[in-house]
């Protein structure tokens, strides 16, 4: 049976009763037109709303999840509680731990506290005087954050320290990070790598300037960020990389490796670990054939028509499909 589309004057109440009954044949065609109203709904409407969708399929949960973060009212505790324990959906445990109590939230730790969501626990218990922070789980960006919503004095070199730790983690790759360019225009109108570019980042840099207002640390960071970015975009493997054609991701994926082995080897050694280095053994294989390329001056068709490389070497390169450019990127 062809779903019938509703009028834009059906009744809201016609369209509940439409959504709620599954047999009617209506029920996507509701959904559609619930979602487009809602919004502009009565709240008595909203509140009769949620929960159905709520208790629906994965999609129509997700979306009464998003809705309950920003319209909430506490008749919504059974429902959420109930729902939230039959699926562990990782939209709902965000309204779990803005909206349910305390006690729940503490009692239901291990599976709520996932990823990200344990600093956003951390937030909603900061004033229960039980609770104790792991500071190992939270990145050092949210870290800092949480010591100012406890109204911690925090020094200069605090700050300082977060930073470079949370750097190095990015360097050895303890947080993944993903870039889709290799470089960025800054705020300040310099170009920067992108290692510089990922949220956690910025986050830090923007909490200790316009949160603690530490304005001669903020600017000693973004210092050391140009002398990095300076140095990568100098150096002998950033031409290789930008001076071939690469496959799609070949260069990013590259990029980023190099990216991570120049902010350590920038980093203070007490920043570093001891014996502890970025694993750069894919871009330093991927160096050595660009090299040899480079300094013959040839593509690699007039290499492998010479018998110049070994068969191995001309399959590696295949799959790299390299291509050499006239443009200097420089």
């Amino acid at each position: 049976m062809e779903e019938v589309k509703p009028r834009r004057n059906t009744p809201i109440a016609q369209l509940i009763k439409n959504y709620r009954n599954k047999k009617s044949g209506k029920v996507s065609a509701a959904r559609n037109e619930i979602q487009w109203r809602f919004s502009a709904l009565d709240w008595r409407h909203q509140k009769q709303i949620l929960p159905d969708f709520l208790c629906s399929g994965k999609g129509d949960r997700n979306w009464a999840s998003r809705q309950m973060f920003t319209h909430w009212d506490d008749s919504f505790i059974p429902v959420v509680r109930d729902v939230w324990e039959q699926y562990h959906e990782i939209p709902l445990s965000w309204v779990v731990i803005r909206y349910l109590p305390i006690e729940y939230i503490k009692a239901n730790m291990d599976v709520l506290s996932a990823g990200r969501n344990y600093f956003f626990i951390c937030k909603r218990l900061i004033n229960d005087s039980e609770f104790r922070v792991d500071k190992e789980r939270l990145y050092e960006s949210d870290y800092l954050s949480w010591l100012i919503l406890k109204k911690y004095d925090i020094s200069p070199f605090v700050a300082w320290e977060l930073f470079f730790t949370q750097l190095r983690k990015i360097c050895l790759g303890e947080y993944k990070t993903h870039i889709s360019d290799l470089t960025f225009y800054s705020e300040r109108g310099t170009t920067l790598i992108s290692i510089f570019n990922c949220s956690i980042v910025k986050s830090i840099l923007r909490t200790i300037e316009h949160d603690l207002h530490m304005f001669e640390i903020y600017k000693q960071l973004n210092e050391w960020i140009d002398r990095v970015s300076k140095a990568v975009m100098k150096s002998r493997e950033w031409f290789l990389i930008k001076n071939y054609d690469l496959p799609y991701m070949i260069p990013e994926k590259m990029g980023l490796i190099l990216m991570r082995k120049y902010c350590y080897e920038h980093l203070e050694v007490s920043f570093r670990i001891k014996g502890v280095s970025v694993d750069t053994r894919q871009l330093d294989e991927l160096l050595e054939k660009l090299e040899v390329i480079d300094s013959l001056g040839r593509t690699k068709d007039e290499l492998e028509e010479k018998g110049m490389f070994t068969p191995s070497l001309i399959n590696l390169i295949h799959s790299f499909d390299l291509v050499k450019t006239d443009e200097c990127p420089f």
